[in-house]
């Protein structure tokens, strides 16, 4: 399941982050594999996002929010 389909509210593990040149600068704000995250917010056009990984708050677009693959 991609992050951007988990429901809010909703903690998952990151599985895998999809290659790409900005899968470096997720990593570097903490979204690698096994990091626990959760969905704090949907905007009400779906986009952006807001997510808790680790002890930050982070707001992702939904094209970044696509490339990161999470286990319920």
């Amino acid at each position: 399941m991609k992050l951007y389909a988990l429901p809010k509210g909703e903690v998952a593990e990151i599985k895998s982050v999809d290659s790409s040149e900005i899968s470096a600068r997720l990593a570097d704000i903490g979204f690698y594999e096994g990091q626990m995250v959760e969905v704090l917010f949907h905007s009400p056009f779906g986009d952006p996002i807001a997510v808790r990984v680790g002890q930050s708050t982070v707001s992702l677009r939904k094209i970044e929010a696509e490339l990161i693959e999470v286990n319920r």
